[in-house]
C-alpha cells in the first residue's frame, strides 16, 4: 500500500512499497495514523480491479538524496 502518515515530532513517513499489487479492491486501512493512502481504480477498461501502483527512485549522492516517485 502506498501511504502517507500523520506527521510525528515534524516527520512525515511514507509507505511507498506499493508496486507488486496491480490488482484488487483497496480497502480502508484500520490505522488512525494513516493521513493518506492510494485507493484510486486505475481507470482500465478491460479490468475494473486493476489499481493504480508506484514506486520511488531514490538515487544517493553523498549526503545529498533526490526522490522521485513513480
Amino acid at each position: 500500500m502506498g501511504a502517507v502518515y500523520q506527521a510525528r515530532d515534524g516527520v512525515r513517513c511514507r509507505c511507498i512499497g506499493h508496486g507488486a499489487l496491480p490488482w484488487g479492491y483497496a480497502s480502508e486501512p484500520d490505522n488512525p495514523n494513516v493521513a493518506w493512502f492510494e485507493k484510486r481504480n486505475a481507470k482500465d477498461p478491460n479490468d475494473n480491479l486493476r489499481v493504480l501502483n508506484g514506486f520511488v527512485l531514490l538515487p544517493l549522492a553523498g549526503a545529498a538524496m533526490n526522490e522521485t516517485f513513480l
